[in-house]
């Protein structure tokens, strides 16, 4: 059904039977056209999903994209978060409206919920709805009882039974599990599926044909300390001025229409939490068969560029044999020491390529912006609580590692620009409307950073980062900055990347984590290896794919979020009633304050008094929440300076 209804943005020729009376009765009639070929949804009209925040609906397109998710407006109470829907959407300068217009598809029959006394009875209470009326429960009193308090469970609706038994919400080993659950995220698969993977392991690098032997070229991986699944790996010959990319040629592994390619394109990205992974493809072969492991041979789509000359880079299908898997953290030690037991033409190598590298950067930030995003990594002690948090920012291994990416990134978009007349699969970024840019200028006001009379946007950044940093102010204003942007998409049409500065790109380099990266490597094999006959099915699909992955990239940051929402909320539990320096970062419906002592946790305040971003402040933790994973404090004391 969900699937039918995508197509409707994209066109279909023929209505299936099933669907028909949709449309006979009426539900979709006014929303459909026709020019003879095709039937399309209207303008103006959208299909969607229900999604809410406490007590309001939000509207979340099947295959359009907004600045910010519609409001809707006028929508019977009965409706629950999931069901799909028929909306007129009204564009507005704060946020697009959504008028329901029919009901298409109720949601899902299963629920998580968590038990709960009320009336000296036990309840189930929606985890997503918590405001909504409780659900009566078929079983005894007696036998839920035995549950423990709080109970997660994964309700069946139309029976009032529980189905699933996920844990203690209290425990915050449920955590996982949680989180992927309220989203839907397929966690186990199929049988069919792993048989078909544990097949594809047994065959050697050998047994595949036609293939350059790149196995005397020393390939090095530089991944994140925790990392088990290799995409990529590179290797610079100083002498050729020649970079070599080489990236998994996982396509080999999983065949078009196969169980293991429905289930990865099901999921279409994998999901990383900080103790953990949940791969889009069986582990098997995602940190097996297909990672790039050191001394084992590995299938490759192997990019040969010429830094001289970067549009005659080269792909070939290859077989190779990594020398090092190394960390950031141990090649940002040799770059900045020189000291390394890594062989030596591995060290020349990358030695030569970072000086290529932080020339390629700073060329490339004539035209785009250098996000400096300050990561926070959460370290979990076995129990599942936050031991410490660490902050992470790009070292000369990240640039290194970064540019040789892109430069095999934009190699494949060309590849799609030239061969296919700029339809494929690309990764655009739009600049920001207007209005966000407007928007953008006032929160910065705030932080005394003002916009000069006739600078442009895209300098106004830049000139806007150095005055932070003067400040000592850069994580608090590149928080603004990336809140600002519109998201990265997905998009069948070559269109810019605004924030890389690239007319075109495509993302080619993770296929073990990407179903993006897996769909462009098939087009472009197809392309390059196979004389072309499916590229005009493979292309035919790409709206439709787009469209998926949009929507699945969206749900895979919800997860991971939601995740560490509660993680912060839980910490928060630990620190009740305990007084911390804190920063103002918004003042909106709610002051959010950060705390200096946990980066990253947040701290929400209903207050009647007015305070600037920026003001220094002592704060309270009165509550946590682990259902919203919010948590809520008083201010108690005004600091009287900016935060140095």
């Amino acid at each position: 059904m969900q699937g039918f209804l995508r197509s409707l943005f994209f066109g279909v020729k023929k209505i299936p039977k099933r669907f028909a009376p949709l449309i006979e009765k009426g539900v979709l009639k006014e929303a459909l056209q026709s020019n003879k070929e095709r039937y399309f949804l209207k303008e103006g009209f959208d299909i969607g999903r229900i999604e809410r925040a406490e007590k309001k609906a939000f509207f979340i397109s099947l295959a359009k994209n907004y600045p910010k998710d519609p409001l809707i407006k006028n929508l019977p109470p009965s409706f629950k978060t999931d069901a799909l829907i028929l909306c007129q959407i009204e564009c507005s300068k704060k946020r697009p409206l959504a008028f329901f217009k029919a009901a298409l598809l109720n949601a899902d029959h299963m629920m998580i919920a968590y038990l709960a006394k009320e009336n000296n009875q036990i309840v189930a209470i929606p985890f997503k709805e918590p405001f909504k009326k409780p659900i009566s429960l078929k079983h005894s009193q007696r036998s839920l009882l035995a549950l423990p308090r709080h109970c997660v469970v994964k309700v069946d609706i139309k029976k009032r039974e529980i189905s699933e038994i996920l844990g203690a919400l209290e425990d915050p080993l449920i955590d996982e599990n949680l989180s992927l659950s309220l989203f839907d995220r397929v966690k186990d698969f199929s049988k069919d599926c792993l048989n078909l993977a544990k097949h594809y392991v047994q065959l050697k690098a050998s047994d595949f044909k036609d293939r350059i032997n790149y196995s005397h070229i020393p390939f090095i991986t530089i991944d994140p300390k925790d990392a088990k699944d290799f995409d990529d790996a590179i290797f610079y010959d100083q002498e050729k001025r020649v970079l070599f990319v080489a990236v998994a040629d996982v396509s080999e592994f999983v065949p078009k229409h196969s169980s293991l390619d429905k289930e990865a394109r099901l999921r279409g990205f994998s999901v990383y939490f900080p103790n953990s992974v949940y791969p889009m493809l069986p582990l098997s072969l995602s940190q097996g068969a297909c990672s790039l492991k050191a001394f084992e041979k590995r299938l490759a789509l192997v990019y040969e560029i010429p830094l001289d000359n970067l549009k005659n880079a080269r792909l070939s299908q290859g077989v190779i044999e990594v020398r090092a898997n190394c960390t950031y953290e141990e090649i940002n030690h040799f770059l900045n020491t020189q000291q390394s037991s890594l062989d030596k033409d591995l060290q020349q190598s990358l030695l030569g390529f970072l000086e290529v590298a932080l020339k390629l950067k700073k060329e490339r930030l004539k035209k785009g912006f250098n996000f400096n995003s300050f990561e926070n990594k959460l370290y979990l002690n076995q129990e599942g609580r936050i031991e410490k948090i660490e902050t992470q920012t790009e070292s000369d291994a990240h640039t290194l590692i970064e540019e040789a990416m892109l430069l095999a990134n934009q190699s494949s978009a060309r590849l799609l620009d030239e061969h296919f007349h700029n339809k494929g699969i690309y990764r655009t970024h739009k600049e920001p409307s207007l209005e966000q840019q407007k928007r953008l200028y006032a929160k910065l006001f705030d932080y005394e950073i003002m916009h000069p009379k006739n600078m442009g946007f895209f300098p106004f950044l830049e000139h806007a980062l150095r005055i932070s940093q003067e400040k000592k102010l850069e994580r608090e204003v590149s928080r603004l900055i990336i809140k600002s942007q519109n998201l990265a998409l997905y998009s069948p049409l070559q269109e810019s990347h605004f924030g890389l500065g690239f007319a075109s790109y495509t993302h080619f380099t993770s296929p073990i984590r990407r179903y993006s990266d897996l769909a462009l490597h098939r087009l472009l094999k197809e392309l390059l290896f196979h004389q072309a006959k499916g590229c005009s099915y493979l292309l035919e699909e790409t709206p439709e794919l787009c469209a998926e992955l949009n929507a699945l990239q969206k749900k895979t940051a919800l997860i991971e979020r939601d995740f560490i929402k509660r993680k912060f909320a839980r910490l928060a539990l630990e620190l009740l009633e305990k007084e911390f320096l804190g920063v103002v970062l918004e003042v909106k419906d709610w002051v959010v304050v950060g705390l200096k002592e946990w980066v990253g946790l947040k701290v929400l305040i209903k207050t009647n008094k007015i305070f600037k971003p920026l003001e220094k402040v002592r704060v309270t933790i009165t509550h946590a929440d682990l259902i919203l994973g919010q948590v809520r404090g008083e201010i108690t004391e005004r600091i009287k300076e900016h935060v140095s």
